[in-house]
């Protein structure tokens, strides 16, 4: 009776083997190939907006150096002016 039982109830990885369709390559390297397209296209998406934000910061320290200068100019202007 034991060799029943034994035969009755295959080893938990022959069921799991039976039941689930075995991945070929194939289909993983699809996967995988399809997964490396999305991150490169990500990765393109990344860095222009990476090149958009470092143009946005050029933009604002120089707006801000072009604002200090002005400043700058401005608190000099009475001084040269008191001068004269």
């Amino acid at each position: 009776m034991a060799e029943e039982t034994v035969q009755g109830n295959p080893p938990q990885s022959r069921q799991n083997n039976s039941t689930k369709p075995s991945i070929s390559e194939e289909t993983v390297q699809g996967r995988l190939a399809s997964q490396n397209a999305a991150l490169n296209a990500e990765k393109v998406r990344l860095q222009r907006e990476c090149a958009n934000l470092e143009a946005l910061i050029s933009v604002h320290i120089s707006g801000r150096e072009c604002r200090l200068n002005h400043q700058h100019r401005s608190s000099d202007a009475p001084e040269s002016a008191m001068a004269m």
